[in-house]
């Protein structure tokens, strides 16, 4: 009945494709999907490229893909062809993620923050919010071994997962220093040392960047820094 629908409305005219190539479609669609799922939905990106948005680009035209670069401290994805053609999307404050035209750096409107009309966590009962029901819990749940299980991962696995954070954390801020110290080189021209560079970073860009690792979901964003 959808199929029969849809038909019925379609207009008799000629399907002409849109100009450009097929694949720099692909791609752009590509892109975008990438972003959002890794810089809004929280995915990690192999699995992203391998399993979400087929719709907006066929998965077998993945592979023409030569190079990817997903990049969290600018929140954007750059995907490069083997004619050289770059897509690149960009996650825009409240908008989300955009590709942008070849050869373009930026979109053509001003991206700005929507203001939230959501009710405050501390005033909202969970899942929606952090307020926990007073109401006792079911019959059927064993709380003792809640208890247990609360003790045990505390014991045996709540260290070591913090400890694992703390070197993920770590390593992902030496990441972050390197590639500034490489952008200060290339766009400014001068070369820092380490130090200089680590300096450099914290002032400009460490309470952005805490900010949007703190935002993550608890699985690890970068699977080169996870176990």
């Amino acid at each position: 009945a959808l199929i029969a629908r849809a038909a019925s409305l379609e207009l008799a005219t000629d399907y002409v494709p849109p100009p450009g190539q097929a694949l720099h479609h692909y791609t752009s669609g590509f892109a975008k999907t990438l972003c959002s799922a890794v810089f809004i939905t929280g995915l990690d990106p192999k699995d992203a490229a391998a399993n979400v948005g087929g719709f907006t680009s066929p998965f077998d035209e993945r592979r023409h893909v030569v190079d990817t670069v997903v990049d969290f401290q600018r929140q954007q994805v750059n995907l490069t062809l083997p004619d050289g053609v770059t897509r690149t999307a960009k996650k825009y404050k409240n908008q989300g993620c955009v590709t942008h035209a070849i050869g373009e750096d930026s979109v053509h409107f001003t991206p700005t923050d929507v203001e939230r009309n959501l009710p405050s966590l501390a005033d909202t009962q969970w899942p929606m919010g952090d307020v926990l029901s007073s109401d006792p819990w079911p019959v059927e749940v064993d709380m003792t071994k809640v208890e247990e299980a609360l003790d045990a991962w505390e014991g045996r696995i709540g260290k070591k997962w913090r400890a694992e954070k703390m070197r993920i954390d770590g390593q992902m801020q030496l990441r972050e220093i390197e590639q500034h110290k490489s952008q200060v080189a290339e766009k400014e021209g001068k070369d820092l040392d380490w130090e200089a560079a680590a300096h450099d970073w914290i002032e400009r860009h460490s309470k952005a960047w805490r900010d949007w690792w703190e935002s993550q979901p608890a699985s690890c964003p970068d699977t080169a820094f996870c176990p």
